[in-house]
């Protein structure tokens, strides 16, 4: 059985691989920007996010989303996510008393 990082690394190993057999599609995909970049950016876009699997459902969540739906209480959230209770309500929770 494969670990999930893994199985995410052949698929980008993969997709790298039939790209570059196309050169025109590589600029298409990645509007001009190489490979070592993209995948940099994807990784800085998606370092803080996390995939929760519950029965035969998942999500994916920021780490203070998850950290605030857990019951935890943060010192400081990232201000565009907004205030705990906002949290809660985007993922349709009513907060309770503070």
């Amino acid at each position: 059985m494969y670990s999930s990082g893994g199985a995410c690394l052949r698929h980008a190993d993969l997709a790298t691989a039939l790209i570059a057999d196309e050169p025109g599609l590589t600029s298409a995909l990645l509007d001009g920007e190489g490979t070592a970049r993209w995948r940099l950016r994807l990784k800085e876009e998606n370092r803080d996010k996390v995939i929760v699997f519950f029965e035969d459902a998942y999500g994916i969540f920021l780490l203070a989303e998850l950290a605030v739906l857990s019951g935890l209480h943060l010192r400081r959230l990232p201000s565009h996510l907004g205030s705990h209770q906002d949290i809660l309500l985007r993922f349709g929770i009513s907060p309770g008393p503070s």
